[in-house]
């Protein structure tokens, strides 16, 4: 619905950060929660660097475990530098005619073939249309959640009209749990800081609950009726409301930039 409100913003700034500062912060997880990623990257260790302008981020990789580093420092192992926004927003969108310039010893070149394969498997999970088993339905809610919420602080941020609901200076605090699971996401306000986080202990002015990963997964695919799942309870919506709404009105412009992850409303 509130792409009825305001368009989407067609600014290469924007879905670069979207991009580098969403869609990145999925990888440490993907190797958290998928086997066969973890023993892909086992034997791998280095840092990874995309950077374009005055943006950049980071994955560092060790062993089969994954970081993220927003504001990265020291020297990279590998730094795929791109001149232009939408050379970077081609390149991530699969455009195999978007290179960027790569700062790398020849030595590395195999670490980041192994990354691509990494990055196609991130990327069957989040746009897989087959029947998905249970375990498969929690591993896509769990990245595409992540995806969604990253990316609601970037459009909270830097797009207009996701400013206008929850851009205020007063904090607020969105919790979303899965019942059964240690999926526990915040995403909010504190302290004049917006950020989005796993297990945090500080309270929430609202709370999404859900009963089970079916529910979750028909709530991110946009097919859950919201009213019968909180009547049925297996939608549980607790605290202010109305700070949840127009939440969910961010979040629903989410798949109009990135195409991973549909609304959680």
């Amino acid at each position: 619905m509130s792409q009825l409100f305001a368009p989407a913003d067609h600014s290469p700034e924007l879905l670069a950060r979207l991009h580098l500062q969403a869609v990145l912060p999925a990888f440490p997880e993907l190797m958290k929660h998928s086997e066969a990623a973890c023993q892909l990257m086992l034997k791998q260790r280095f840092r990874l660097r995309f950077s374009c302008r005055d943006l950049s981020a980071e994955l560092c990789f060790n062993r089969g475990r994954c970081r993220y580093r927003s504001h990265p420092r020291a020297r990279p192992s590998i730094h795929l530098r791109y001149l232009t926004y939408p050379q970077l927003n081609r390149g991530f969108s699969g455009n195999a005619c978007s290179l960027p310039i790569p700062r790398l010893s020849p030595f590395h070149i195999p670490k980041l073939l192994t990354f691509s394969k990494l990055s196609a498997q991130l990327k069957a999970i989040l746009e897989s249309t087959r029947e998905l088993s249970t375990a498969q339905k929690l591993l896509h809610f769990r990245l595409a959640l992540r995806i969604a919420l990253a990316a609601a602080t970037v459009l909270i941020d830097h797009e207009a009209f996701s400013n206008s609901l929850l851009g205020e200076a007063q904090d607020w605090a969105v919790r979303f749990r899965l019942e059964d699971t240690d999926l526990d996401l915040w995403i909010g306000r504190r302290k004049g800081c917006l950020t989005w986080r796993e297990n945090f202990s500080a309270p929430a002015v609202a709370e999404l609950h859900f009963s089970s990963i079916d529910m979750a997964h028909r709530s991110l695919q946009g097919t859950l009726d919201n009213m019968a799942a909180m009547n049925e309870g297996g939608l549980r919506l607790k605290g202010y409301l109305p700070v949840a709404e127009r939440l969910s009105l961010v979040l629903e412009r989410v798949p109009l930039y990135l195409q991973t992850s549909q609304p959680v409303s």
